[in-house]
């Protein structure tokens, strides 16, 4: 399994957990030209933005460890033109 294929399942996974704790998915592997959002979901009033990261071991970091400044500069920017 390509690790494309690998990082979809685990979106998808992440989307039924969401689902069955009771959030909406919005929207799964929203993108635009350059940036993606992995799950865009709400929960009563609030939407949430969700990155997804799955590592088959910790040997290479946690996933918090590939969520590095660029990342977050790179979300925020699609969350704007999400909300735009």
């Amino acid at each position: 399994m390509t690790n494309y294929a690998v990082g979809h399942l685990a979106e998808e996974h992440a989307a039924r957990y969401l689902e069955k704790h009771g959030y909406q998915i919005l929207n799964l592997n929203w993108r635009t030209r350059y940036y993606e959002i992995d799950i865009v979901a709400r929960r009563k009033k609030t939407i949430y933005f969700i990155e997804v990261k799955y590592r088959k071991t910790t040997n290479q970091g946690s996933s918090l460890d590939y969520i590095t400044p660029k990342k977050l500069d790179q979300m925020a920017f699609a969350v704007r033109v999400w909300l735009s």
